[in-house]
């Protein structure tokens, strides 16, 4: 990562859409620009930020819910003109607030998409595309898919206004005059389209669902079209699949006169990607070239890039599908303070008054939510005529399909925390885990004989507004998928979405297909309409057009199973109709299912079904080479869990137990690939969350990873197998067993000794990952810095300054472990060994001291014999087993400082060897240069390079041997614990 951003929060409105947010463009570069924004309750804000506070310029009352935000302006000025669309009516503003524009469409169905250029406007519904010019109507046209967002090029030096159509049949299309010129058949469903602000109107991105960007060259005058793939589906795989691209923007964040593509997506992940340009035109993309990525765990509803916060300072400014303004700036805190002195942006110096001011106003909420919450509560009582209202909930869910692994991946954002999910089915679906996901699941036994095959329940954790569900059909089964989703909302209510699983619910749409396989045949005829058979398969298959597009008798459709890589032809018209697959299995569902329906509706129908036998050895050799790889696959995952079990981590040693050579990236390949999708690490996540609730019900401080700990240790001690016993009869007894652990024995020997395990799983370290680590979060943190010295240009004294203050604040704020580095570079750093060494030995001494009394104990408790009875007359058997753990705790604790110890002798064997190099070096060093006045680079950097190393060496060793003090300081905490622990 290269770029390094700050988070700064402007502004929460009501929920938003896509394209529901514009930047103002300004008449100089570098000045501020103002942010309007249009949310669902119908408000239209416009605001900037100034001086760390953010000024309003205007704000209208609530109306009908706002589907786009556009600029506008005559051809040639600056577009600052606002046009909203609410509903069926579109709105200008001025930069004032002043309503300059409003007409009602008149159309019959609500606006979804609206772009504007010049005098010419572009208005979409579902189906309907409307195209005005100075408000006047100057043609339609009916689309058969659903149109997904629209824009317009306008070619160079031309009054052309060519526009592009995003649709969901996996199109594009380009129309001219209300016209379709070309049709752009593409391999995903597109969802966002930009226009990059340096294009000469050729030029235009698209973002897709299965998360690539693509840029498209459109050349009007024949409408020849290039496309190249900017970012690739791979590049952006996450836990729970692909995430789909919402927006997109270009924009010089770095100021070098380069564009950077910017990205927003579905599961709330942003990206910033390095552009090539060539003669100030977009050229291409390394797809390698990522430059800055963070996820915010929200839905990106728009992005762009401008400067907000502060002049000078470019920045990336983001809105959310819940309503969060924030952006993402290249302002440091360095340059916060060099920049007191200029008047671009002035550091409010007095904390304290911003510090009341906040306070003050968090007060006045509260007031506010404490006195409508009486309100609310009077108007409820037996007594009231009040009613209790349940608040409408709008609910942002997508159901999409990850093709390589055949799974569905169902996506549920709300504005509110959910406090639980149930997922209800009456077919069979296979619930797979998601790591992103930290609910508790728990699934319930279900009755055949009322309709449920699935019933699910997904128990949330605090603040968690999205979700992302994931599960597999089988093909030929159909049914609903029922989601109840309950906020954690006053009053209590819940709201069903249902969706429905068609029964060859894997096929996707396709365009073109490989018509040269063997193929079965299934022919209809019968006294059906061509609507009533476009309805069959639409019920049958995803991805079908609402409408009947074909200007002929006979409509063609194409689909295709992406996983097993079948293909389906369907062709129909008014009584016929003709399905042709190279998997029998494919017919066989078709047919079942329009039998079904035609019975339904009283028509009868006449079928033939012609098999061809060569299409089952062809399936069979599309899918064998799947089935050896998955089978292979699980082989090797038994061979892993066994080498697993047995400790081995030696390569030598690994070759040889395994029966077949498994290298370290097939192993890593099949715990990615396999383990996921078992039930054993989703089982102990949710256990472990489901404790962490019991902890906070019981006011009870522990820590993720000493539960964690302990669920595992359970699990090993009672043999307990989630693969083979998965009830939740086996889940409580864990759950009461862990609790029982933390509760009744908070603060005994033997919860200390797992705390102390725990701690040095997570701070033991070996010398060659410490320093790695070091040094990568070194280069993160100083990243920026050193970009701003290598490729900056410092001119004059007061820009030198200026350099120099930004580095001693990066100095003094990249690590807490800097001063201490910099005290022990001055010393010597054997003596800070001896320091160290000094402490671990006197720790030592403590703990043998206390070995031996606890020795010297329980000898004197126990009588010497064969059969070891224990001497009753002395302690009792709670008091031993007590001893017990005290001798247990110490010997580990002992354990663990010798380790250190041997440890810090290895250390200073290494310094010994690196002090004594150094000195070598610096002698010859000192050799080349004595007496000479010049000295050729040639021959003296190399000394000065393998000097630096020496030195970068001792440094490590320094940083090193802090965190070995850090640890044992942190480790000090046990000690004091056991001191006071008595028997």
């Amino acid at each position: 990562m290269e770029l390094e951003l700050t988070r700064v929060d402007y502004a929460l409105v009501g929920i938003t859409l896509q394209n529901s947010m514009k930047l103002l463009p300004t008449k100089k570069a570098k000045e501020q620009q103002k942010v309007v924004i249009g949310d669902q309750d119908g408000v239209v804000q416009l605001f900037s930020a100034k001086k760390d506070e953010i000024n309003v310029h205007f704000k209208t009352v609530p109306s009908n819910k706002i589907t786009s935000v556009q600029l506008g302006g005559s051809i040639g000025t600056v577009p600052d003109r606002i046009i909203v669309a609410h509903e069926h009516q579109i709105i200008g503003y001025n930069k004032k607030g002043k309503v300059f524009l409003s007409f009602n469409t008149n159309l019959t169905e609500p606006i979804k998409s609206l772009f504007v250029i010049g005098n010419d406007m572009i208005v979409c519904g579902n189906h309907v595309y409307t195209h005005y010019k100075e408000c006047k109507e100057s043609g339609t046209y009916l689309c058969g898919d659903t149109i997904v967002d629209c824009c317009a090029l306008c070619p160079h030096n031309t009054s052309r206004i060519i526009t592009v159509l995003a649709c969901s049949g996996r199109v594009l299309r380009i129309l001219e005059h209300c016209r379709v010129r070309k049709m752009i058949e593409l391999d995903s469903i597109p969802t966002v389209l930009h226009v990059p602000k340096n294009a000469l109107g050729n030029k235009l991105l698209v973002g897709f669902s299965d998360g690539r960007v693509i840029l498209f060259r459109i050349n009007p005058m024949v409408m020849e079209v290039k496309q190249e793939t900017l970012i690739e589906s791979k590049d952006n795989l996450s836990s729970s699949g692909v995430s789909a691209v919402t927006c997109l923007d270009t924009f010089d964040l770095y100021g070098d006169g380069k564009e950077e593509l910017i990205v927003g997506r579905r599961d709330g992940t942003i990206q910033v990607f390095s552009m090539t340009l060539e003669n100030n035109e977009l050229e291409g993309i390394d797809c390698q070239q990522l430059i800055y990525e963070e996820n915010f765990n929200e839905s990106i509803s728009c992005i762009f890039g401008g400067i907000i916060g502060a002049m000078g300072y470019t920045e990336i400014i983001v809105c959310t599908y819940t309503g969060k303004v924030f952006g993402l700036t290249t302002r440091t805190l360095g340059d916060a303070l060099t920049d007191g002195k200029s008047n671009n942006y002035e550091v409010v110096t007095d904390a304290a008054q911003r510090i009341q001011k906040l306070k003050s106003e968090i007060e006045f909420l509260e007031q506010a939510v404490t006195k409508e919450r009486e309100k609310y509560q009077l108007s409820t009582q037996a007594m009231s005529s009040g009613l209790s209202a349940i608040p409408v909930m709008s609910i942002n869910d997508t159901l999409s399909l990850f093709a390589d692994d055949a799974t569905y991946i169902l996506s549920l954002e709300l504005p509110s925390p959910i406090e639980n999910i149930l997922v209800q089915s009456d077919i069979a679906l296979e619930m797979l885990d998601v790591d992103s996901n930290t609910a508790v699941v728990s699934k319930s036994e279900c009755d055949r004989n009322e309709g449920n095959l699935l019933l699910c329940c997904y128990r949330c954790q605090a603040n968690t507004n999205r979700i992302d569900l994931k599960f597999r059909t089988i093909e030929g089964q159909h049914g609903t998928l029922r989601v109840y989703i309950t906020p954690n909302i006053q009053p209590k209510c819940c709201q069903m979405k249902a969706y429905a699983i068609r029964p060859l619910s894997l096929h996707i749409t396709v365009h073109n297909c490989d018509e040269t396989r063997p193929m079965n045949t299934l022919n209809l005829k019968g006294n059906f309409s061509q609507g009533e058979m476009h309805s069959w398969i639409s019920n049958c298959l995803p991805e079908v057009p609402e409408r009947v597009e074909s200007s002929t008798d006979e409509n063609v459709l194409k689909f295709k199973n992406p996983f097993l890589e079948t293909y389906l032809i369907c062709k129909y018209s008014k009584g016929e109709a003709e399905f042709r697959s190279d998997n029998i299995s494919t017919i066989s569902v078709i047919k079942d299912f329009i039998t079904k329906e035609a019975t339904t509706r009283h028509i009868k129908i006449e079928l033939q079904m012609n098999i061809n036998e060569a299409s089952i050895e062809y399936f069979i050799m599309l899918t064998e080479p799947k089935l050896i790889q998955y089978n292979e696959l699980e082989k090797n995952h038994k061979i892993l869990q066994g080498l697993l079990e047995l400790n081995v981590r030696n390569d030598d040693e690994f070759e040889l137990l395994s029966e077949k050579k498994l290298e370290k990236n097939v192993g890593s390949e099949v715990t990615n690939k396999f383990l996921p999708h078992t039930p054993q690490s989703a089982i102990i996540k949710n256990i472990v969350y489901e404790i962490l609730r019991e902890c906070i019900s019981e006011i009870l401080v522990v820590e993720k990873k000493f539960v964690t700990f302990l669920v595992h240790l359970v699990t090993l001690h009672f043999d307990i197998d989630f693969n083979e016993k998965f009830d939740r009869k086996s889940i409580e007894e864990v759950i009461e067993i862990c609790m029982k652990q933390i509760i009744d024995l908070n603060e005994t020997p033997s919860n200390i000794t797992l705390k102390m395990q725990v701690f040095f799983i997570e701070n033991s370290k070996p010398y060659d990952e410490i320093v790695a680590e070091y040094h990568e979060n070194l280069s993160k943190k100083t990243n920026s810095l050193v970009r701003e010295i290598v490729e900056g240009s410092a001119n004059g004294k007061e820009e030198l300054i200026v350099m120099q203050k930004k580095i001693i604040v990066e100095y003094n704020s990249t690590d807490s472990s800097w001063k201490s580095l910099e005290s022990r570079m001055t010393k010597t750093l054997l003596k800070s060994f001896d320091s160290i060494e000094s402490l671990l030995q006197f720790t030592l001494c403590d703990i043998m001291d206390r070995v031996n009394i606890l020795t010297t104990a329980f000898d004197g408790a126990i009588a010497i014999g064969k059969s070891f009875v224990l001497n009753a007359t002395l302690l009792e058997s709670s008091e031993i087993n007590i001893m017990i753990d005290l001798l247990t705790l110490n010997r580990q604790h002992e354990i663990y400082v010798r380790k250190l110890l041997s440890n810090l002798k290895s250390i200073k064997s290494l310094i010994e060897t690196h002090v004594k190099n150094f000195a070598e070096k610096l002698a010859k060093l000192h050799e080349i240069v004595q007496y000479r006045s010049a000295v050729p680079s040639i021959q003296i950097f190399p000394k000065f390079r393998e000097l630096t190393d020496e030195w970068m060496a001792l440094h490590d060793l320094s940083y090193v041997l802090f965190t070995t003090e850090s640890d044992q300081q942190l480790f000090a905490t046990f000690v004091r614990v056991v001191q006071s622990t008595t028997i």
